[in-house]
C-alpha cells in the first residue's frame, strides 16, 4: 500500500505518466497529510504534480513510472495550469 513517504521521497524526481498513447514526464510538487479521523487506520493524503501544458491528461487511471524503478496505475485529476505547467492531483484516502 502506498504511502505519503513514498511520494515524499519521490518529489521534485522526474517520472512517467503513460495512457491512451501519450506519455508525459511530470513532477511531484507537493504531498499533503488530511488531519485524521478518530477510527482512520491509514493517514488520507494528496500528491499534486506539474507536468507540461499539453497534452492534458483527462481524469482517470495511467501507469505511472517512478525514478525509483517503481511502477503504479493511479487516478489522476487535472487541477488547471500554473505558470505555464499542468497541475495534477492524486488522492489517498
Amino acid at each position: 500500500m502506498l504511502e505519503a513517504q513514498f511520494f515524499r521521497d519521490q518529489q521534485d524526481k522526474a517520472l512517467c505518466i503513460r495512457g491512451d498513447g501519450a506519455e508525459i514526464q511530470a513532477r511531484i510538487v507537493e504531498v499533503r497529510e488530511f488531519n485524521r479521523a478518530a477510527g482512520d487506520r491509514r493517514q488520507a493524503f494528496s500528491v499534486l504534480l506539474e507536468g507540461p501544458s499539453e497534452p492534458v491528461f483527462e481524469q482517470r487511471t495511467y501507469d505511472f513510472a517512478f525514478d525509483d524503478g517503481q511502477a503504479h496505475r493511479l487516478f489522476m485529476v487535472p487541477i488547471g495550469p500554473n505558470n505555464g505547467a499542468m497541475r495534477y492531483e492524486i488522492v489517498f484516502s
